[in-house]
């Protein structure tokens, strides 16, 4: 009794392949093999294995995570900037009213602005190299929430501080 249903069957095609180099003479020749199903067309899979979705994710989160540190990075480094713009900003503003004072309203020390706490500083006045002239030093710095400096600027001038000037001038 001949069996009716017939079993699914791979054909092998085998076929010589010649290469031809640009003057028409033959440099190789193999055999390629085709698998062909009985349906005309290659075996293929349906779908992505388990393997190949947890590799993509794992090599999408590592993506994710060094563009989110380069974005953490650049935004700490835009406040350190500003800060300390802002830090410079304050330090000269201080010397320029400090320098317009006369030299007995000048009092060396620890001060905080007024308008945020936050900004202290401190000026200190010495003697300069020549007589009459005095180095007035304005450092102003900012702190964090744990205590750190988070911006600091010092600013140095020489000046002529003498008790009976309306105002002295840097040099």
């Amino acid at each position: 009794m001949a069996c009716l249903a017939r079993p699914h069957r791979i054909l092998h095609v085998a076929r010589q392949v010649a290469f031809r180099s640009a003057k028409g003479r033959p440099f190789a020749e193999r055999k390629a093999t085709f698998s062909v199903s009985r349906h005309g067309s290659a075996r293929t899979r349906n779908g992505l294995s388990l393997l190949e979705i947890v590799l993509a994710i794992g090599i999408l989160l590592t993506a994710l995570t060094v563009i989110t540190r380069l974005f953490s990075t650049g935004n700490r480094a835009s406040i350190d900037s500003q800060l300390g713009i802002e830090a410079m900003r304050r330090c000269e503003l201080r010397m320029a009213e400090l320098v317009s004072r006369r030299a007995g309203e000048l009092t060396p020390g620890e001060f905080v602005f007024a308008d945020d706490p936050a900004w202290s500083g401190s000026l200190n006045i010495a003697d300069g190299p020549l007589d009459g002239l005095q180095v007035v030093t304005v450092e102003v710095r900012r702190r964090n929430a744990q205590g750190r400096t988070a911006a600091k600027c010092r600013l140095q001038r020489y000046a002529s501080l003498s008790e009976g000037s309306a105002g002295s001038h840097p040099r």
